[in-house]
């Protein structure tokens, strides 16, 4: 029988019509309400937070709307996102940390304070704290966590990362090139160390962009930050260098998801911001439009990256 762990519900404030679940190798599966509860009810499963009670799939530790919401047409959080307690750390029957998925669709191991942190916030959806003669922890609502152990690391490549472009773009007269994209990963603790690498660029380009010119807006510079889609997806912008390191190392399954390729070159000066916007024909890489030198250079660039 396989076990499971249930760390967010899909559909909207009315109804739930699926839930995502996280195995201990750390992989993620979306699996609607029927099937779930058929498969509970069979005994082929073991979810450690739900139950079939009274005929009905129910959660059994927390209450069903502390868990986080995801719209199940668009992916977004709806509401505020909380981590879940996945697994107690114990070493020779201590308790000495947690495993957690955390409200960024991560999965990573925590100290007891940091837990405790969370859940006095309460940013945890399936713990509360508790006194105890060492100080305070943070306890399973019902019953008690499991001792499974989660794998936290992805220790050979899983081949399931997915990135979509959006489009590619440059600081016009400068060296930052970046891309806008979505990456999502059926395997969250591979997606663990992805975000990390996909955070760090994203903040090279936010800092990078606010020196470039006074007249950039806050406005302008909050769109570049990352935004989390879906069960552990990122949407948002990285490094054109970055997103070739990350197909590379991680055989990623990428697309345009254009008719064509978007390429944009912005000028941010004394009289505002300029942009020059091109097509790229995805196949025979001719360009649609008024183009530069410096376009032309990028889109070169952009064709080794995604050269098949």
């Amino acid at each position: 029988m396989m076990n499971y762990i249930m760390v967010a519900r899909y559909g909207n404030n009315n109804s739930i019509d699926a839930y995502a679940l996280v195995d201990t190798e750390g992989r993620i599966h979306i699996v609607k309400n029927n099937d779930l509860a058929k498969d509970i009810r069979d005994s082929r499963v073991n979810v450690a937070n739900m139950c079939i009670k009274d005929g009905k799939l129910q959660i059994c530790n927390g209450s069903e709307k502390n868990y986080t919401l995801l719209d199940n047409v668009t992916g977004q959080v709806v509401g505020s996102a909380k981590a879940v307690i996945l697994s107690r750390i114990e070493i020779d029957g201590t308790l000495k940390g947690y495993v957690i998925f955390d409200a960024n669709g991560n999965i990573r191991q925590i100290s007891i304070e940091e837990a405790v942190g969370l859940a006095e916030n309460k940013l945890v959806s399936n713990g509360k704290i508790r006194e105890t003669s060492s100080g305070k922890i943070v306890q399973s609502i019902e019953g008690e966590y499991p001792r499974w152990k989660i794998e936290t690391e992805c220790n050979k490549v899983s081949g399931s990362l997915r990135i979509k472009i959006l489009y590619f773009a440059q600081i016009g007269g400068t060296d930052i090139k970046y891309a806008g994209v979505i990456i999502e990963d059926e395997v969250a603790n591979e997606m663990t160390s992805i975000a990390k690498a996909v955070k760090e660029s994203n903040s090279r380009i936010v800092e990078r962009v606010k020196g470039v010119s006074s007249n950039i807006s806050k406005k302008d510079i909050e769109a570049f930050r990352l935004q989390r889609t879906g069960i552990n997806g990122i949407y948002g912008v990285i490094e054109t260098e970055v997103l070739g390191a990350i197909i590379k190392k991680y055989k990623a399954q990428y697309e345009v998801v254009a008719d064509s390729i978007i390429v944009s070159n912005v000028v941010y000066d004394t009289d505002g911001v300029t942009e020059v916007v091109v097509k790229v024909d995805k196949y025979n890489y001719e360009v649609h439009g008024t183009t530069t030198k410096e376009i032309d250079n990028y889109i070169a660039e952009i064709r080794k990256l995604i050269a098949r």
